[in-house]
């Protein structure tokens, strides 16, 4: 097997951190998420269009307009309680496996992977291109996600050789992907 020099590497180690602002960017990109939101800033427009209607109108504004209100900040309450309480206990479930410093090499071909500290190629698992569908890119991450949906995050304070301007450069180059900057 011919091994290619890595152009790039980056090491990440997944803390609670890095694994919370994948769980936010994973649910962002969910649609059911956006219609949620879509319907919460309509519920909030309706009622207080129509509480502006009946205070300037004169008349008392009556509990059963603004308890719409009061249950969707309930319900957006309960589900970001209960959001935050099921990232905490998969990353305890997952913390000794996520904290493995993992080291990126990417090469001309492929990208391998491999415990830091750990130089034996054999050893690595190897990446081809060609099995990224999409790769995100944020202020703080890289996202490389395969066709089988699994993701891979590299940490953009984590490059042990190369930069960040490099690695956009090279898969923009190499894969052809659908290649997203995102805020």
């Amino acid at each position: 097997m011919v091994i290619n020099v890595s152009r790039v590497e980056v090491k990440t180690i997944i803390d609670f951190k890095t694994y919370k602002d994948y769980f936010i960017f994973n649910l962002k990109r969910r649609k059911t998420f956006i219609i949620l939101i879509i319907l919460g800033i309509l519920a909030i427009v309706f009622s207080i269009i129509n509480i502006l209607k009946i205070v300037n109108a004169g008349d008392q504004v009556k509990f059963e307009l603004i308890s719409p209100l009061i249950v969707l900040f309930a319900l957006y309450a309960l589900y970001y309680v209960i959001y935050n309480i099921k990232i905490q206990a998969s990353y305890k479930s997952n913390k000794v496996s996520m904290q493995t410093p993992l080291v990126y090499y990417f090469t001309d071909d492929n990208i391998q992977i491999g415990i830091e500290g750990r130089d034996e190629i054999k050893n690595r698992v190897i990446v081809k291109y060609q099995e990224l569908k999409y790769i995100f890119e944020t202020t703080k991450y890289f996202y490389l996600v395969l066709q089988n949906n699994k993701m891979y995050i590299l940490k953009k304070d984590g490059f042990l050789k190369g930069t960040a301007l490099e690695l956009e450069t090279m898969m923009r180059a190499i894969v052809g992907l659908p290649y997203k900057k995102l805020k």
